[in-house]
């Protein structure tokens, strides 16, 4: 349920009780919970501590709680002493799995293969990963399980870095729908980070960008979860930067850091870190980059973390070719190459752009032969950045709010026979108004039916079936909309959403506008093209005007951001046509009539300045009773003299 604190206090209630009773096996299959318990707050120590208790007391014939401590302990070993004793740990649970025979139930030893398909993970074999897991999901006696929905997140991430990107998101996606059917809170941090993760390298940056947020929010909300939490960081600050909002990935990665309170060595520590120092690189600051990527390589080798000790060495490469140490630049690519190679994992290098193409070139420039080489050269694209392509299938439901408000599943628009109710369709534009926001069943009836009394309260609940039923596609059991202790949200990971596509696509322009104004002024006018209309300009409920308000005022100021750059770039035709369409929101911008007068002088259209003048002058008169500031008719008069000012 996603309540840690409470299950300690009961766990320890057991231990004593046990102790009482002399029982050993069930003393030590208490120790393992509790092991495990500290496992996933983040204290590996004392998760070691408590699963080596459990084996000392566990009976050597009681080999099911035997194999759990061992499948335990190897999970505590590999981050705290390295993955390679953590797989020789995981081995041990499986032949303590086969000395008990049918004393293990299906489910049991299904488990024990996804724990040891995860450990394979860690350890740098995907290959057995997605094995194990595999065969934990055939014999897994319930497909609606914990552990197959623990499974199905373990083999996304290998499809992932493989590049089968519909696979990894099927994967994750029925992960996550499980772990949501079962209501299994504990696991859905760890089911958004894979889902965000898979998607960041779909390209669905804005949705993905709101699945691992949900992981940090439950997270948090959880207090559980440490390993999840730090993932969850890394892969956020990695599609941040991928945007271009470089220095908000930098301070969330760093602050998640700086946070971090349990041992500064483990896995989830290593991939945020690693992530960090790419940051550093992006950000063009080569020495801190190079200081960080060295510090992790000790604990990388230390610890056994083949596949992000791989990138490491990759970017220590990247760095000592763009300094022109090529030998050394050489050796570390020859390090990642040898690492990664057996792995397959192509995406990794694909991930890095222009990089990988400075490594690689220099891995073939001295006869480096290898068919994954060959592959990445062959895939590589251009520029940097640019090995993210958007890949258009259905798995979410795509809805469009700038303008009047329409949902699509499978690409195909939902009509009204199948909403049933209007109230069905104007519950969803309620939810994803307030998407943010966790609402109560009250607040939700006063929304939509003011009315009071007893037929109010059955409202909800029809409306939300109907809801549901909308969206699904045939088969589907994805409830789009989470309900807990009374509260109701929606679950952003399921939709595309234009006005998250519209936020994040300025998020970029404003992030590029003190590295290359050409391209922020690129990023406005994208973001500018989605705003295709008002926000749900076909509903008039109060509560859609605050939100209608904001994003007028927010495509305000991309359309006059966009005009200055253009203008500043010499495009005063361009700059003209960004104040004109921001004037026609708000005439009452006396600072922008400035601004076109200017790009009229520029153009050398005198009629055009003495035209907008005359505009400002009307429209402040008729509206605000009000002439035109002194500093707006000095620049009028200085214009129409012929002053550049």
């Amino acid at each position: 349920l996603g309540q840690p604190t409470a299950a300690v206090v009961r766990y320890e209630q057991a231990l004593r009780a046990f102790e009482k009773s002399t029982d050993l096996v069930f003393k030590a299959h208490t120790l393992v919970r509790l092991g495990e318990l500290a496992r996933v707050q983040g204290d590996y120590p004392r998760a070691r501590k408590y699963v080596t208790q459990a084996l000392e007391h566990a009976p050597l014939e009681a080999h099911v709680v035997r194999a759990n401590a061992l499948i335990a302990l190897a999970k505590s070993t590999g981050f705290l002493k390295g993955m390679d004793e953590g797989h020789i740990l995981a081995e041990r649970a499986l032949q303590e799995a086969r000395l008990a025979g049918d004393e293990v139930s299906p489910l049991a030893r299904a488990n024990l293969l996804r724990s040891l398909g995860q450990i394979c993970w860690w350890h740098g074999d995907p290959q057995s990963t997605v094995r194990y897991c595999q065969e934990a999901l055939q014999i897994v006696p319930d497909a609606l399980s914990p552990t197959a929905a623990r499974a199905c997140i373990s083999i996304a991430t290998p499809h992932l870095y493989w590049r089968h990107l519909d696979t990894a998101l099927d994967y994750a996606e029925r992960g996550l729908e499980i772990a949501q059917q079962l209501q299994f809170n504990e696991l859905l941090p760890s089911a958004y980070t894979a889902l965000g993760n898979v998607l960041t390298r779909r390209g669905e940056v804005a949705r993905a960008e709101s699945a691992l947020r949900q992981a940090l929010d439950l997270a948090h909300r959880q207090n559980l979860a440490a390993y999840e939490r730090v993932m969850a960081t890394g892969f956020l600050a990695y599609n941040l930067y991928g945007q271009g909002r470089i220095d908000e990935a930098w301070q969330l990665a760093e602050g998640a850091l700086w946070s971090y309170s349990g041992n500064p060595d483990t896995y989830e520590v290593y991939v945020c870190r690693s992530v960090l120092a790419d940051i550093a690189l992006e950000r063009d600051q080569f020495d801190v980059a190079e200081r960080l990527f060295l510090d992790l390589v000790e604990v990388g080798e230390r610890r056994q973390f083949r596949i992000p000790l791989a990138m490491v060495y990759f970017g220590l490469a990247y760095i000592y070719l763009t300094t022109q140490r090529v030998e050394q630049g050489v050796e570390h690519a020859t390090r990642s190459l040898n690492l990664l190679e057996s792995t397959n994992a192509l995406q990794l290098y694909l991930d890095q752009g222009e990089r990988a193409q400075v490594v690689c070139q220099a891995l073939a420039a001295v006869g480096v032969r290898s068919l994954f080489l060959s592959r990445a050269l062959a895939d590589l694209p251009g520029k940097a950045g640019g090995s993210v392509h958007v890949i258009h299938r259905h798995s979410a439901v795509t809805i469009k709010c700038l303008g009047d408000f329409r949902v699509f599943v499978n690409g195909e628009e939902v009509r009204q026979e199948r909403w049933v109710s209007a109230k069905a369709r104007d519950l969803l534009a309620y939810f994803i108004t307030f998407r943010q926001e966790r609402l109560p069943a009250d607040r939700l009836n006063e929304a939509l039916w003011p009315q009071k009394g007893y037929q109010t309260k059955r409202a909800l609940p029809t409306a939300l079936y109907r809801l549901r039923q909308a969206l699904r596609a045939e088969g589907q059991s994805t409830k789009y909309v989470v309900v807990e202790a009374g509260e109701y949200w929606l679950d952003t990971a399921r939709f595309q959403l234009d006005i998250d596509e519209f936020d994040t696509t300025l998020a970029q322009a404003r992030a590029a506008e003190n590295l290359s104004p050409m391209e922020a002024a690129a990023w406005y006018e994208r973001a500018i093209t989605l705003y295709e209309g008002d926000f749900l300009a076909n509903y008039y409920y109060d509560w859609v005007f605050p939100e209608r308000r904001h994003l007028q005022q927010t495509l305000l100021t991309a359309l006059n951001r966009l005009g200055d750059l253009r203008a500043a770039g010499g495009n005063h035709d361009q700059a003209l046509a960004a104040f004109q369409r921001s004037l026609r929101i708000d005439n009452l911008q006396e600072q922008i009539y400035c601004e076109i007068m200017r790009s009229y002088a520029a153009l050398g259209d005198r009629t055009g300045i003495s035209r907008q003048y005359q505009s400002l002058t009307v429209c402040l008169d008729e509206e605000l009773g009000l002439a035109p500031q002194p500093g707006s008719k000095e620049l009028y008069n200085a214009l129409m003299s012929g002053s550049s000012r």
